[in-house]
This record gives C-alpha cells, sequence and structure tokens, in this order.
C-alpha cells in the first residue's frame, strides 16, 4: 500500500520464498532484521521511496540480493545491514548518508566498485550538511571482489578496519580534506 511508511522489525526474518517486494512510495523505515536471511530475495531498488533509515541487519545474510539503489533521502544504514549479501554491481552510496554501522556491507563477497556520492546541486540539501558523518569500522571488511573505492569529499576520517581484507582492492581514491585513517583500515 502507499500508506506504508515503516516495514516493521523482524517483519520477513528468514522467508527463504520471498522473492520481490513492490516497496511502497512512501517508505521511510525499515527495521531491524526486516528481511534478515531472506536467501531468495532479489528485490532492492528503493529509488522511487522516501527512505530514510535501514535498521541494524534488514539485509543481512540476503545472498541473491544483486544491487542495492538508494533515494536521496537516505540518511541512516545501520550495523551489518547488507552482511554476505550477494551484490555484485557497483554501489553508490548516496551523498545524504551521514551515518554507515559497522560491518555495513562487510563479507560482500562479489562487490566491487563503491562511490561515495559528492554532494551537488542537484541534492542541495546534502551541499549545506557539515562534516559530521559518521562510518563504522569493518565497513567493507572481506569484501573478496572489491577493486575500487571512491570517497567523497565529506569523509575527513576513514575508520578502523574500512577496507579490511579486500585482496583485490586497487584503486582508492582519496578526499582532498582526508585527516586520519584508521589501524588496519586497509590492510
Amino acid at each position: 500500500s502507499r500508506r506504508i511508511s515503516r516495514i516493521p522489525n523482524y517483519f520477513a526474518d528468514g522467508w527463504n520464498q520471498l522473492r520481490t517486494v513492490e516497496w511502497p512510495e512512501n517508505l521511510t523505515e525499515i527495521g531491524k532484521y526486516a528481511f534478515h536471511r531472506d536467501t531468495s530475495l532479489t528485490s532492492s531498488d528503493f529509488s522511487k521511496t522516501k527512505l530514510e533509515v535501514i535498521g541494524d541487519s534488514a539485509f543481512n545474510g540476503c545472498t541473491a540480493l544483486p544491487t542495492a539503489v538508494f533515494p536521496d533521502t537516505l540518511t541512516t544504514i545501520n550495523e551489518s545491514v547488507f552482511y554476505n549479501t550477494g551484490m555484485t554491481t557497483k554501489l553508490v552510496i548516496p551523498s545524504t548518508v551521514t551515518y554507515m554501522g559497522s560491518h555495513t556491507f562487510a563479507h560482500c563477497a562479489k562487490l566491487t566498485d563503491v562511490t561515495f556520492e559528492e554532494a551537488s546541486e542537484e541534492n542541495p540539501a546534502a551541499l549545506t550538511m557539515d562534516y559530521g558523518i559518521y562510518y563504522g569500522s569493518y565497513t567493507f571488511e572481506e569484501c573478496a571482489s572489491l577493486n575500487k573505492i571512491t570517497l567523497c569529499k565529506r569523509i575527513p576520517v576513514i575508520p578502523a578496519y574500512f577496507a579490511y581484507n579486500c585482496a583485490k582492492l586497487k584503486t582508492v581514491e582519496w578526499p582532498e580534506n582526508l585527516t586520519e585513517i584508521g589501524k588496519y583500515a586497509f590492510w
């Protein structure tokens, strides 16, 4: 229904036969563990929603999930949201995201390319945001196929273990205002 704005915690946790979801336009929040371990789920295009927050482990273990497309309303991606999913394509993190918990995209073995989007005239809200961005440790831990990360200017600190044990990582485009790299961030 178009009136649904929140998917509750544990909504379809472990529903292995669930393949697609038609995301409501007014969706602003997906609760924690909402689709956890739904190994057949393949729909993750949120671009036509008003999604702001994705709860802890909401898609953790969704091994058939090929990618995620986010709207420019997204601000928060909590702990382990896409841990161990089947992501295979380029992932773009919108400039509106100011919080990513630890292990957010860890163990996405097929993920190859990540871009943190710059603020732009098309997204004026992001232009006025301060540099209060938080990204947790182990964000891309053991993403075995990850070969490129493009960081935006609004990331002054790279947390510890950020891309830990990403053996194929060859290219990192650094932000010009980088002030700190956490321990073992790219080890």
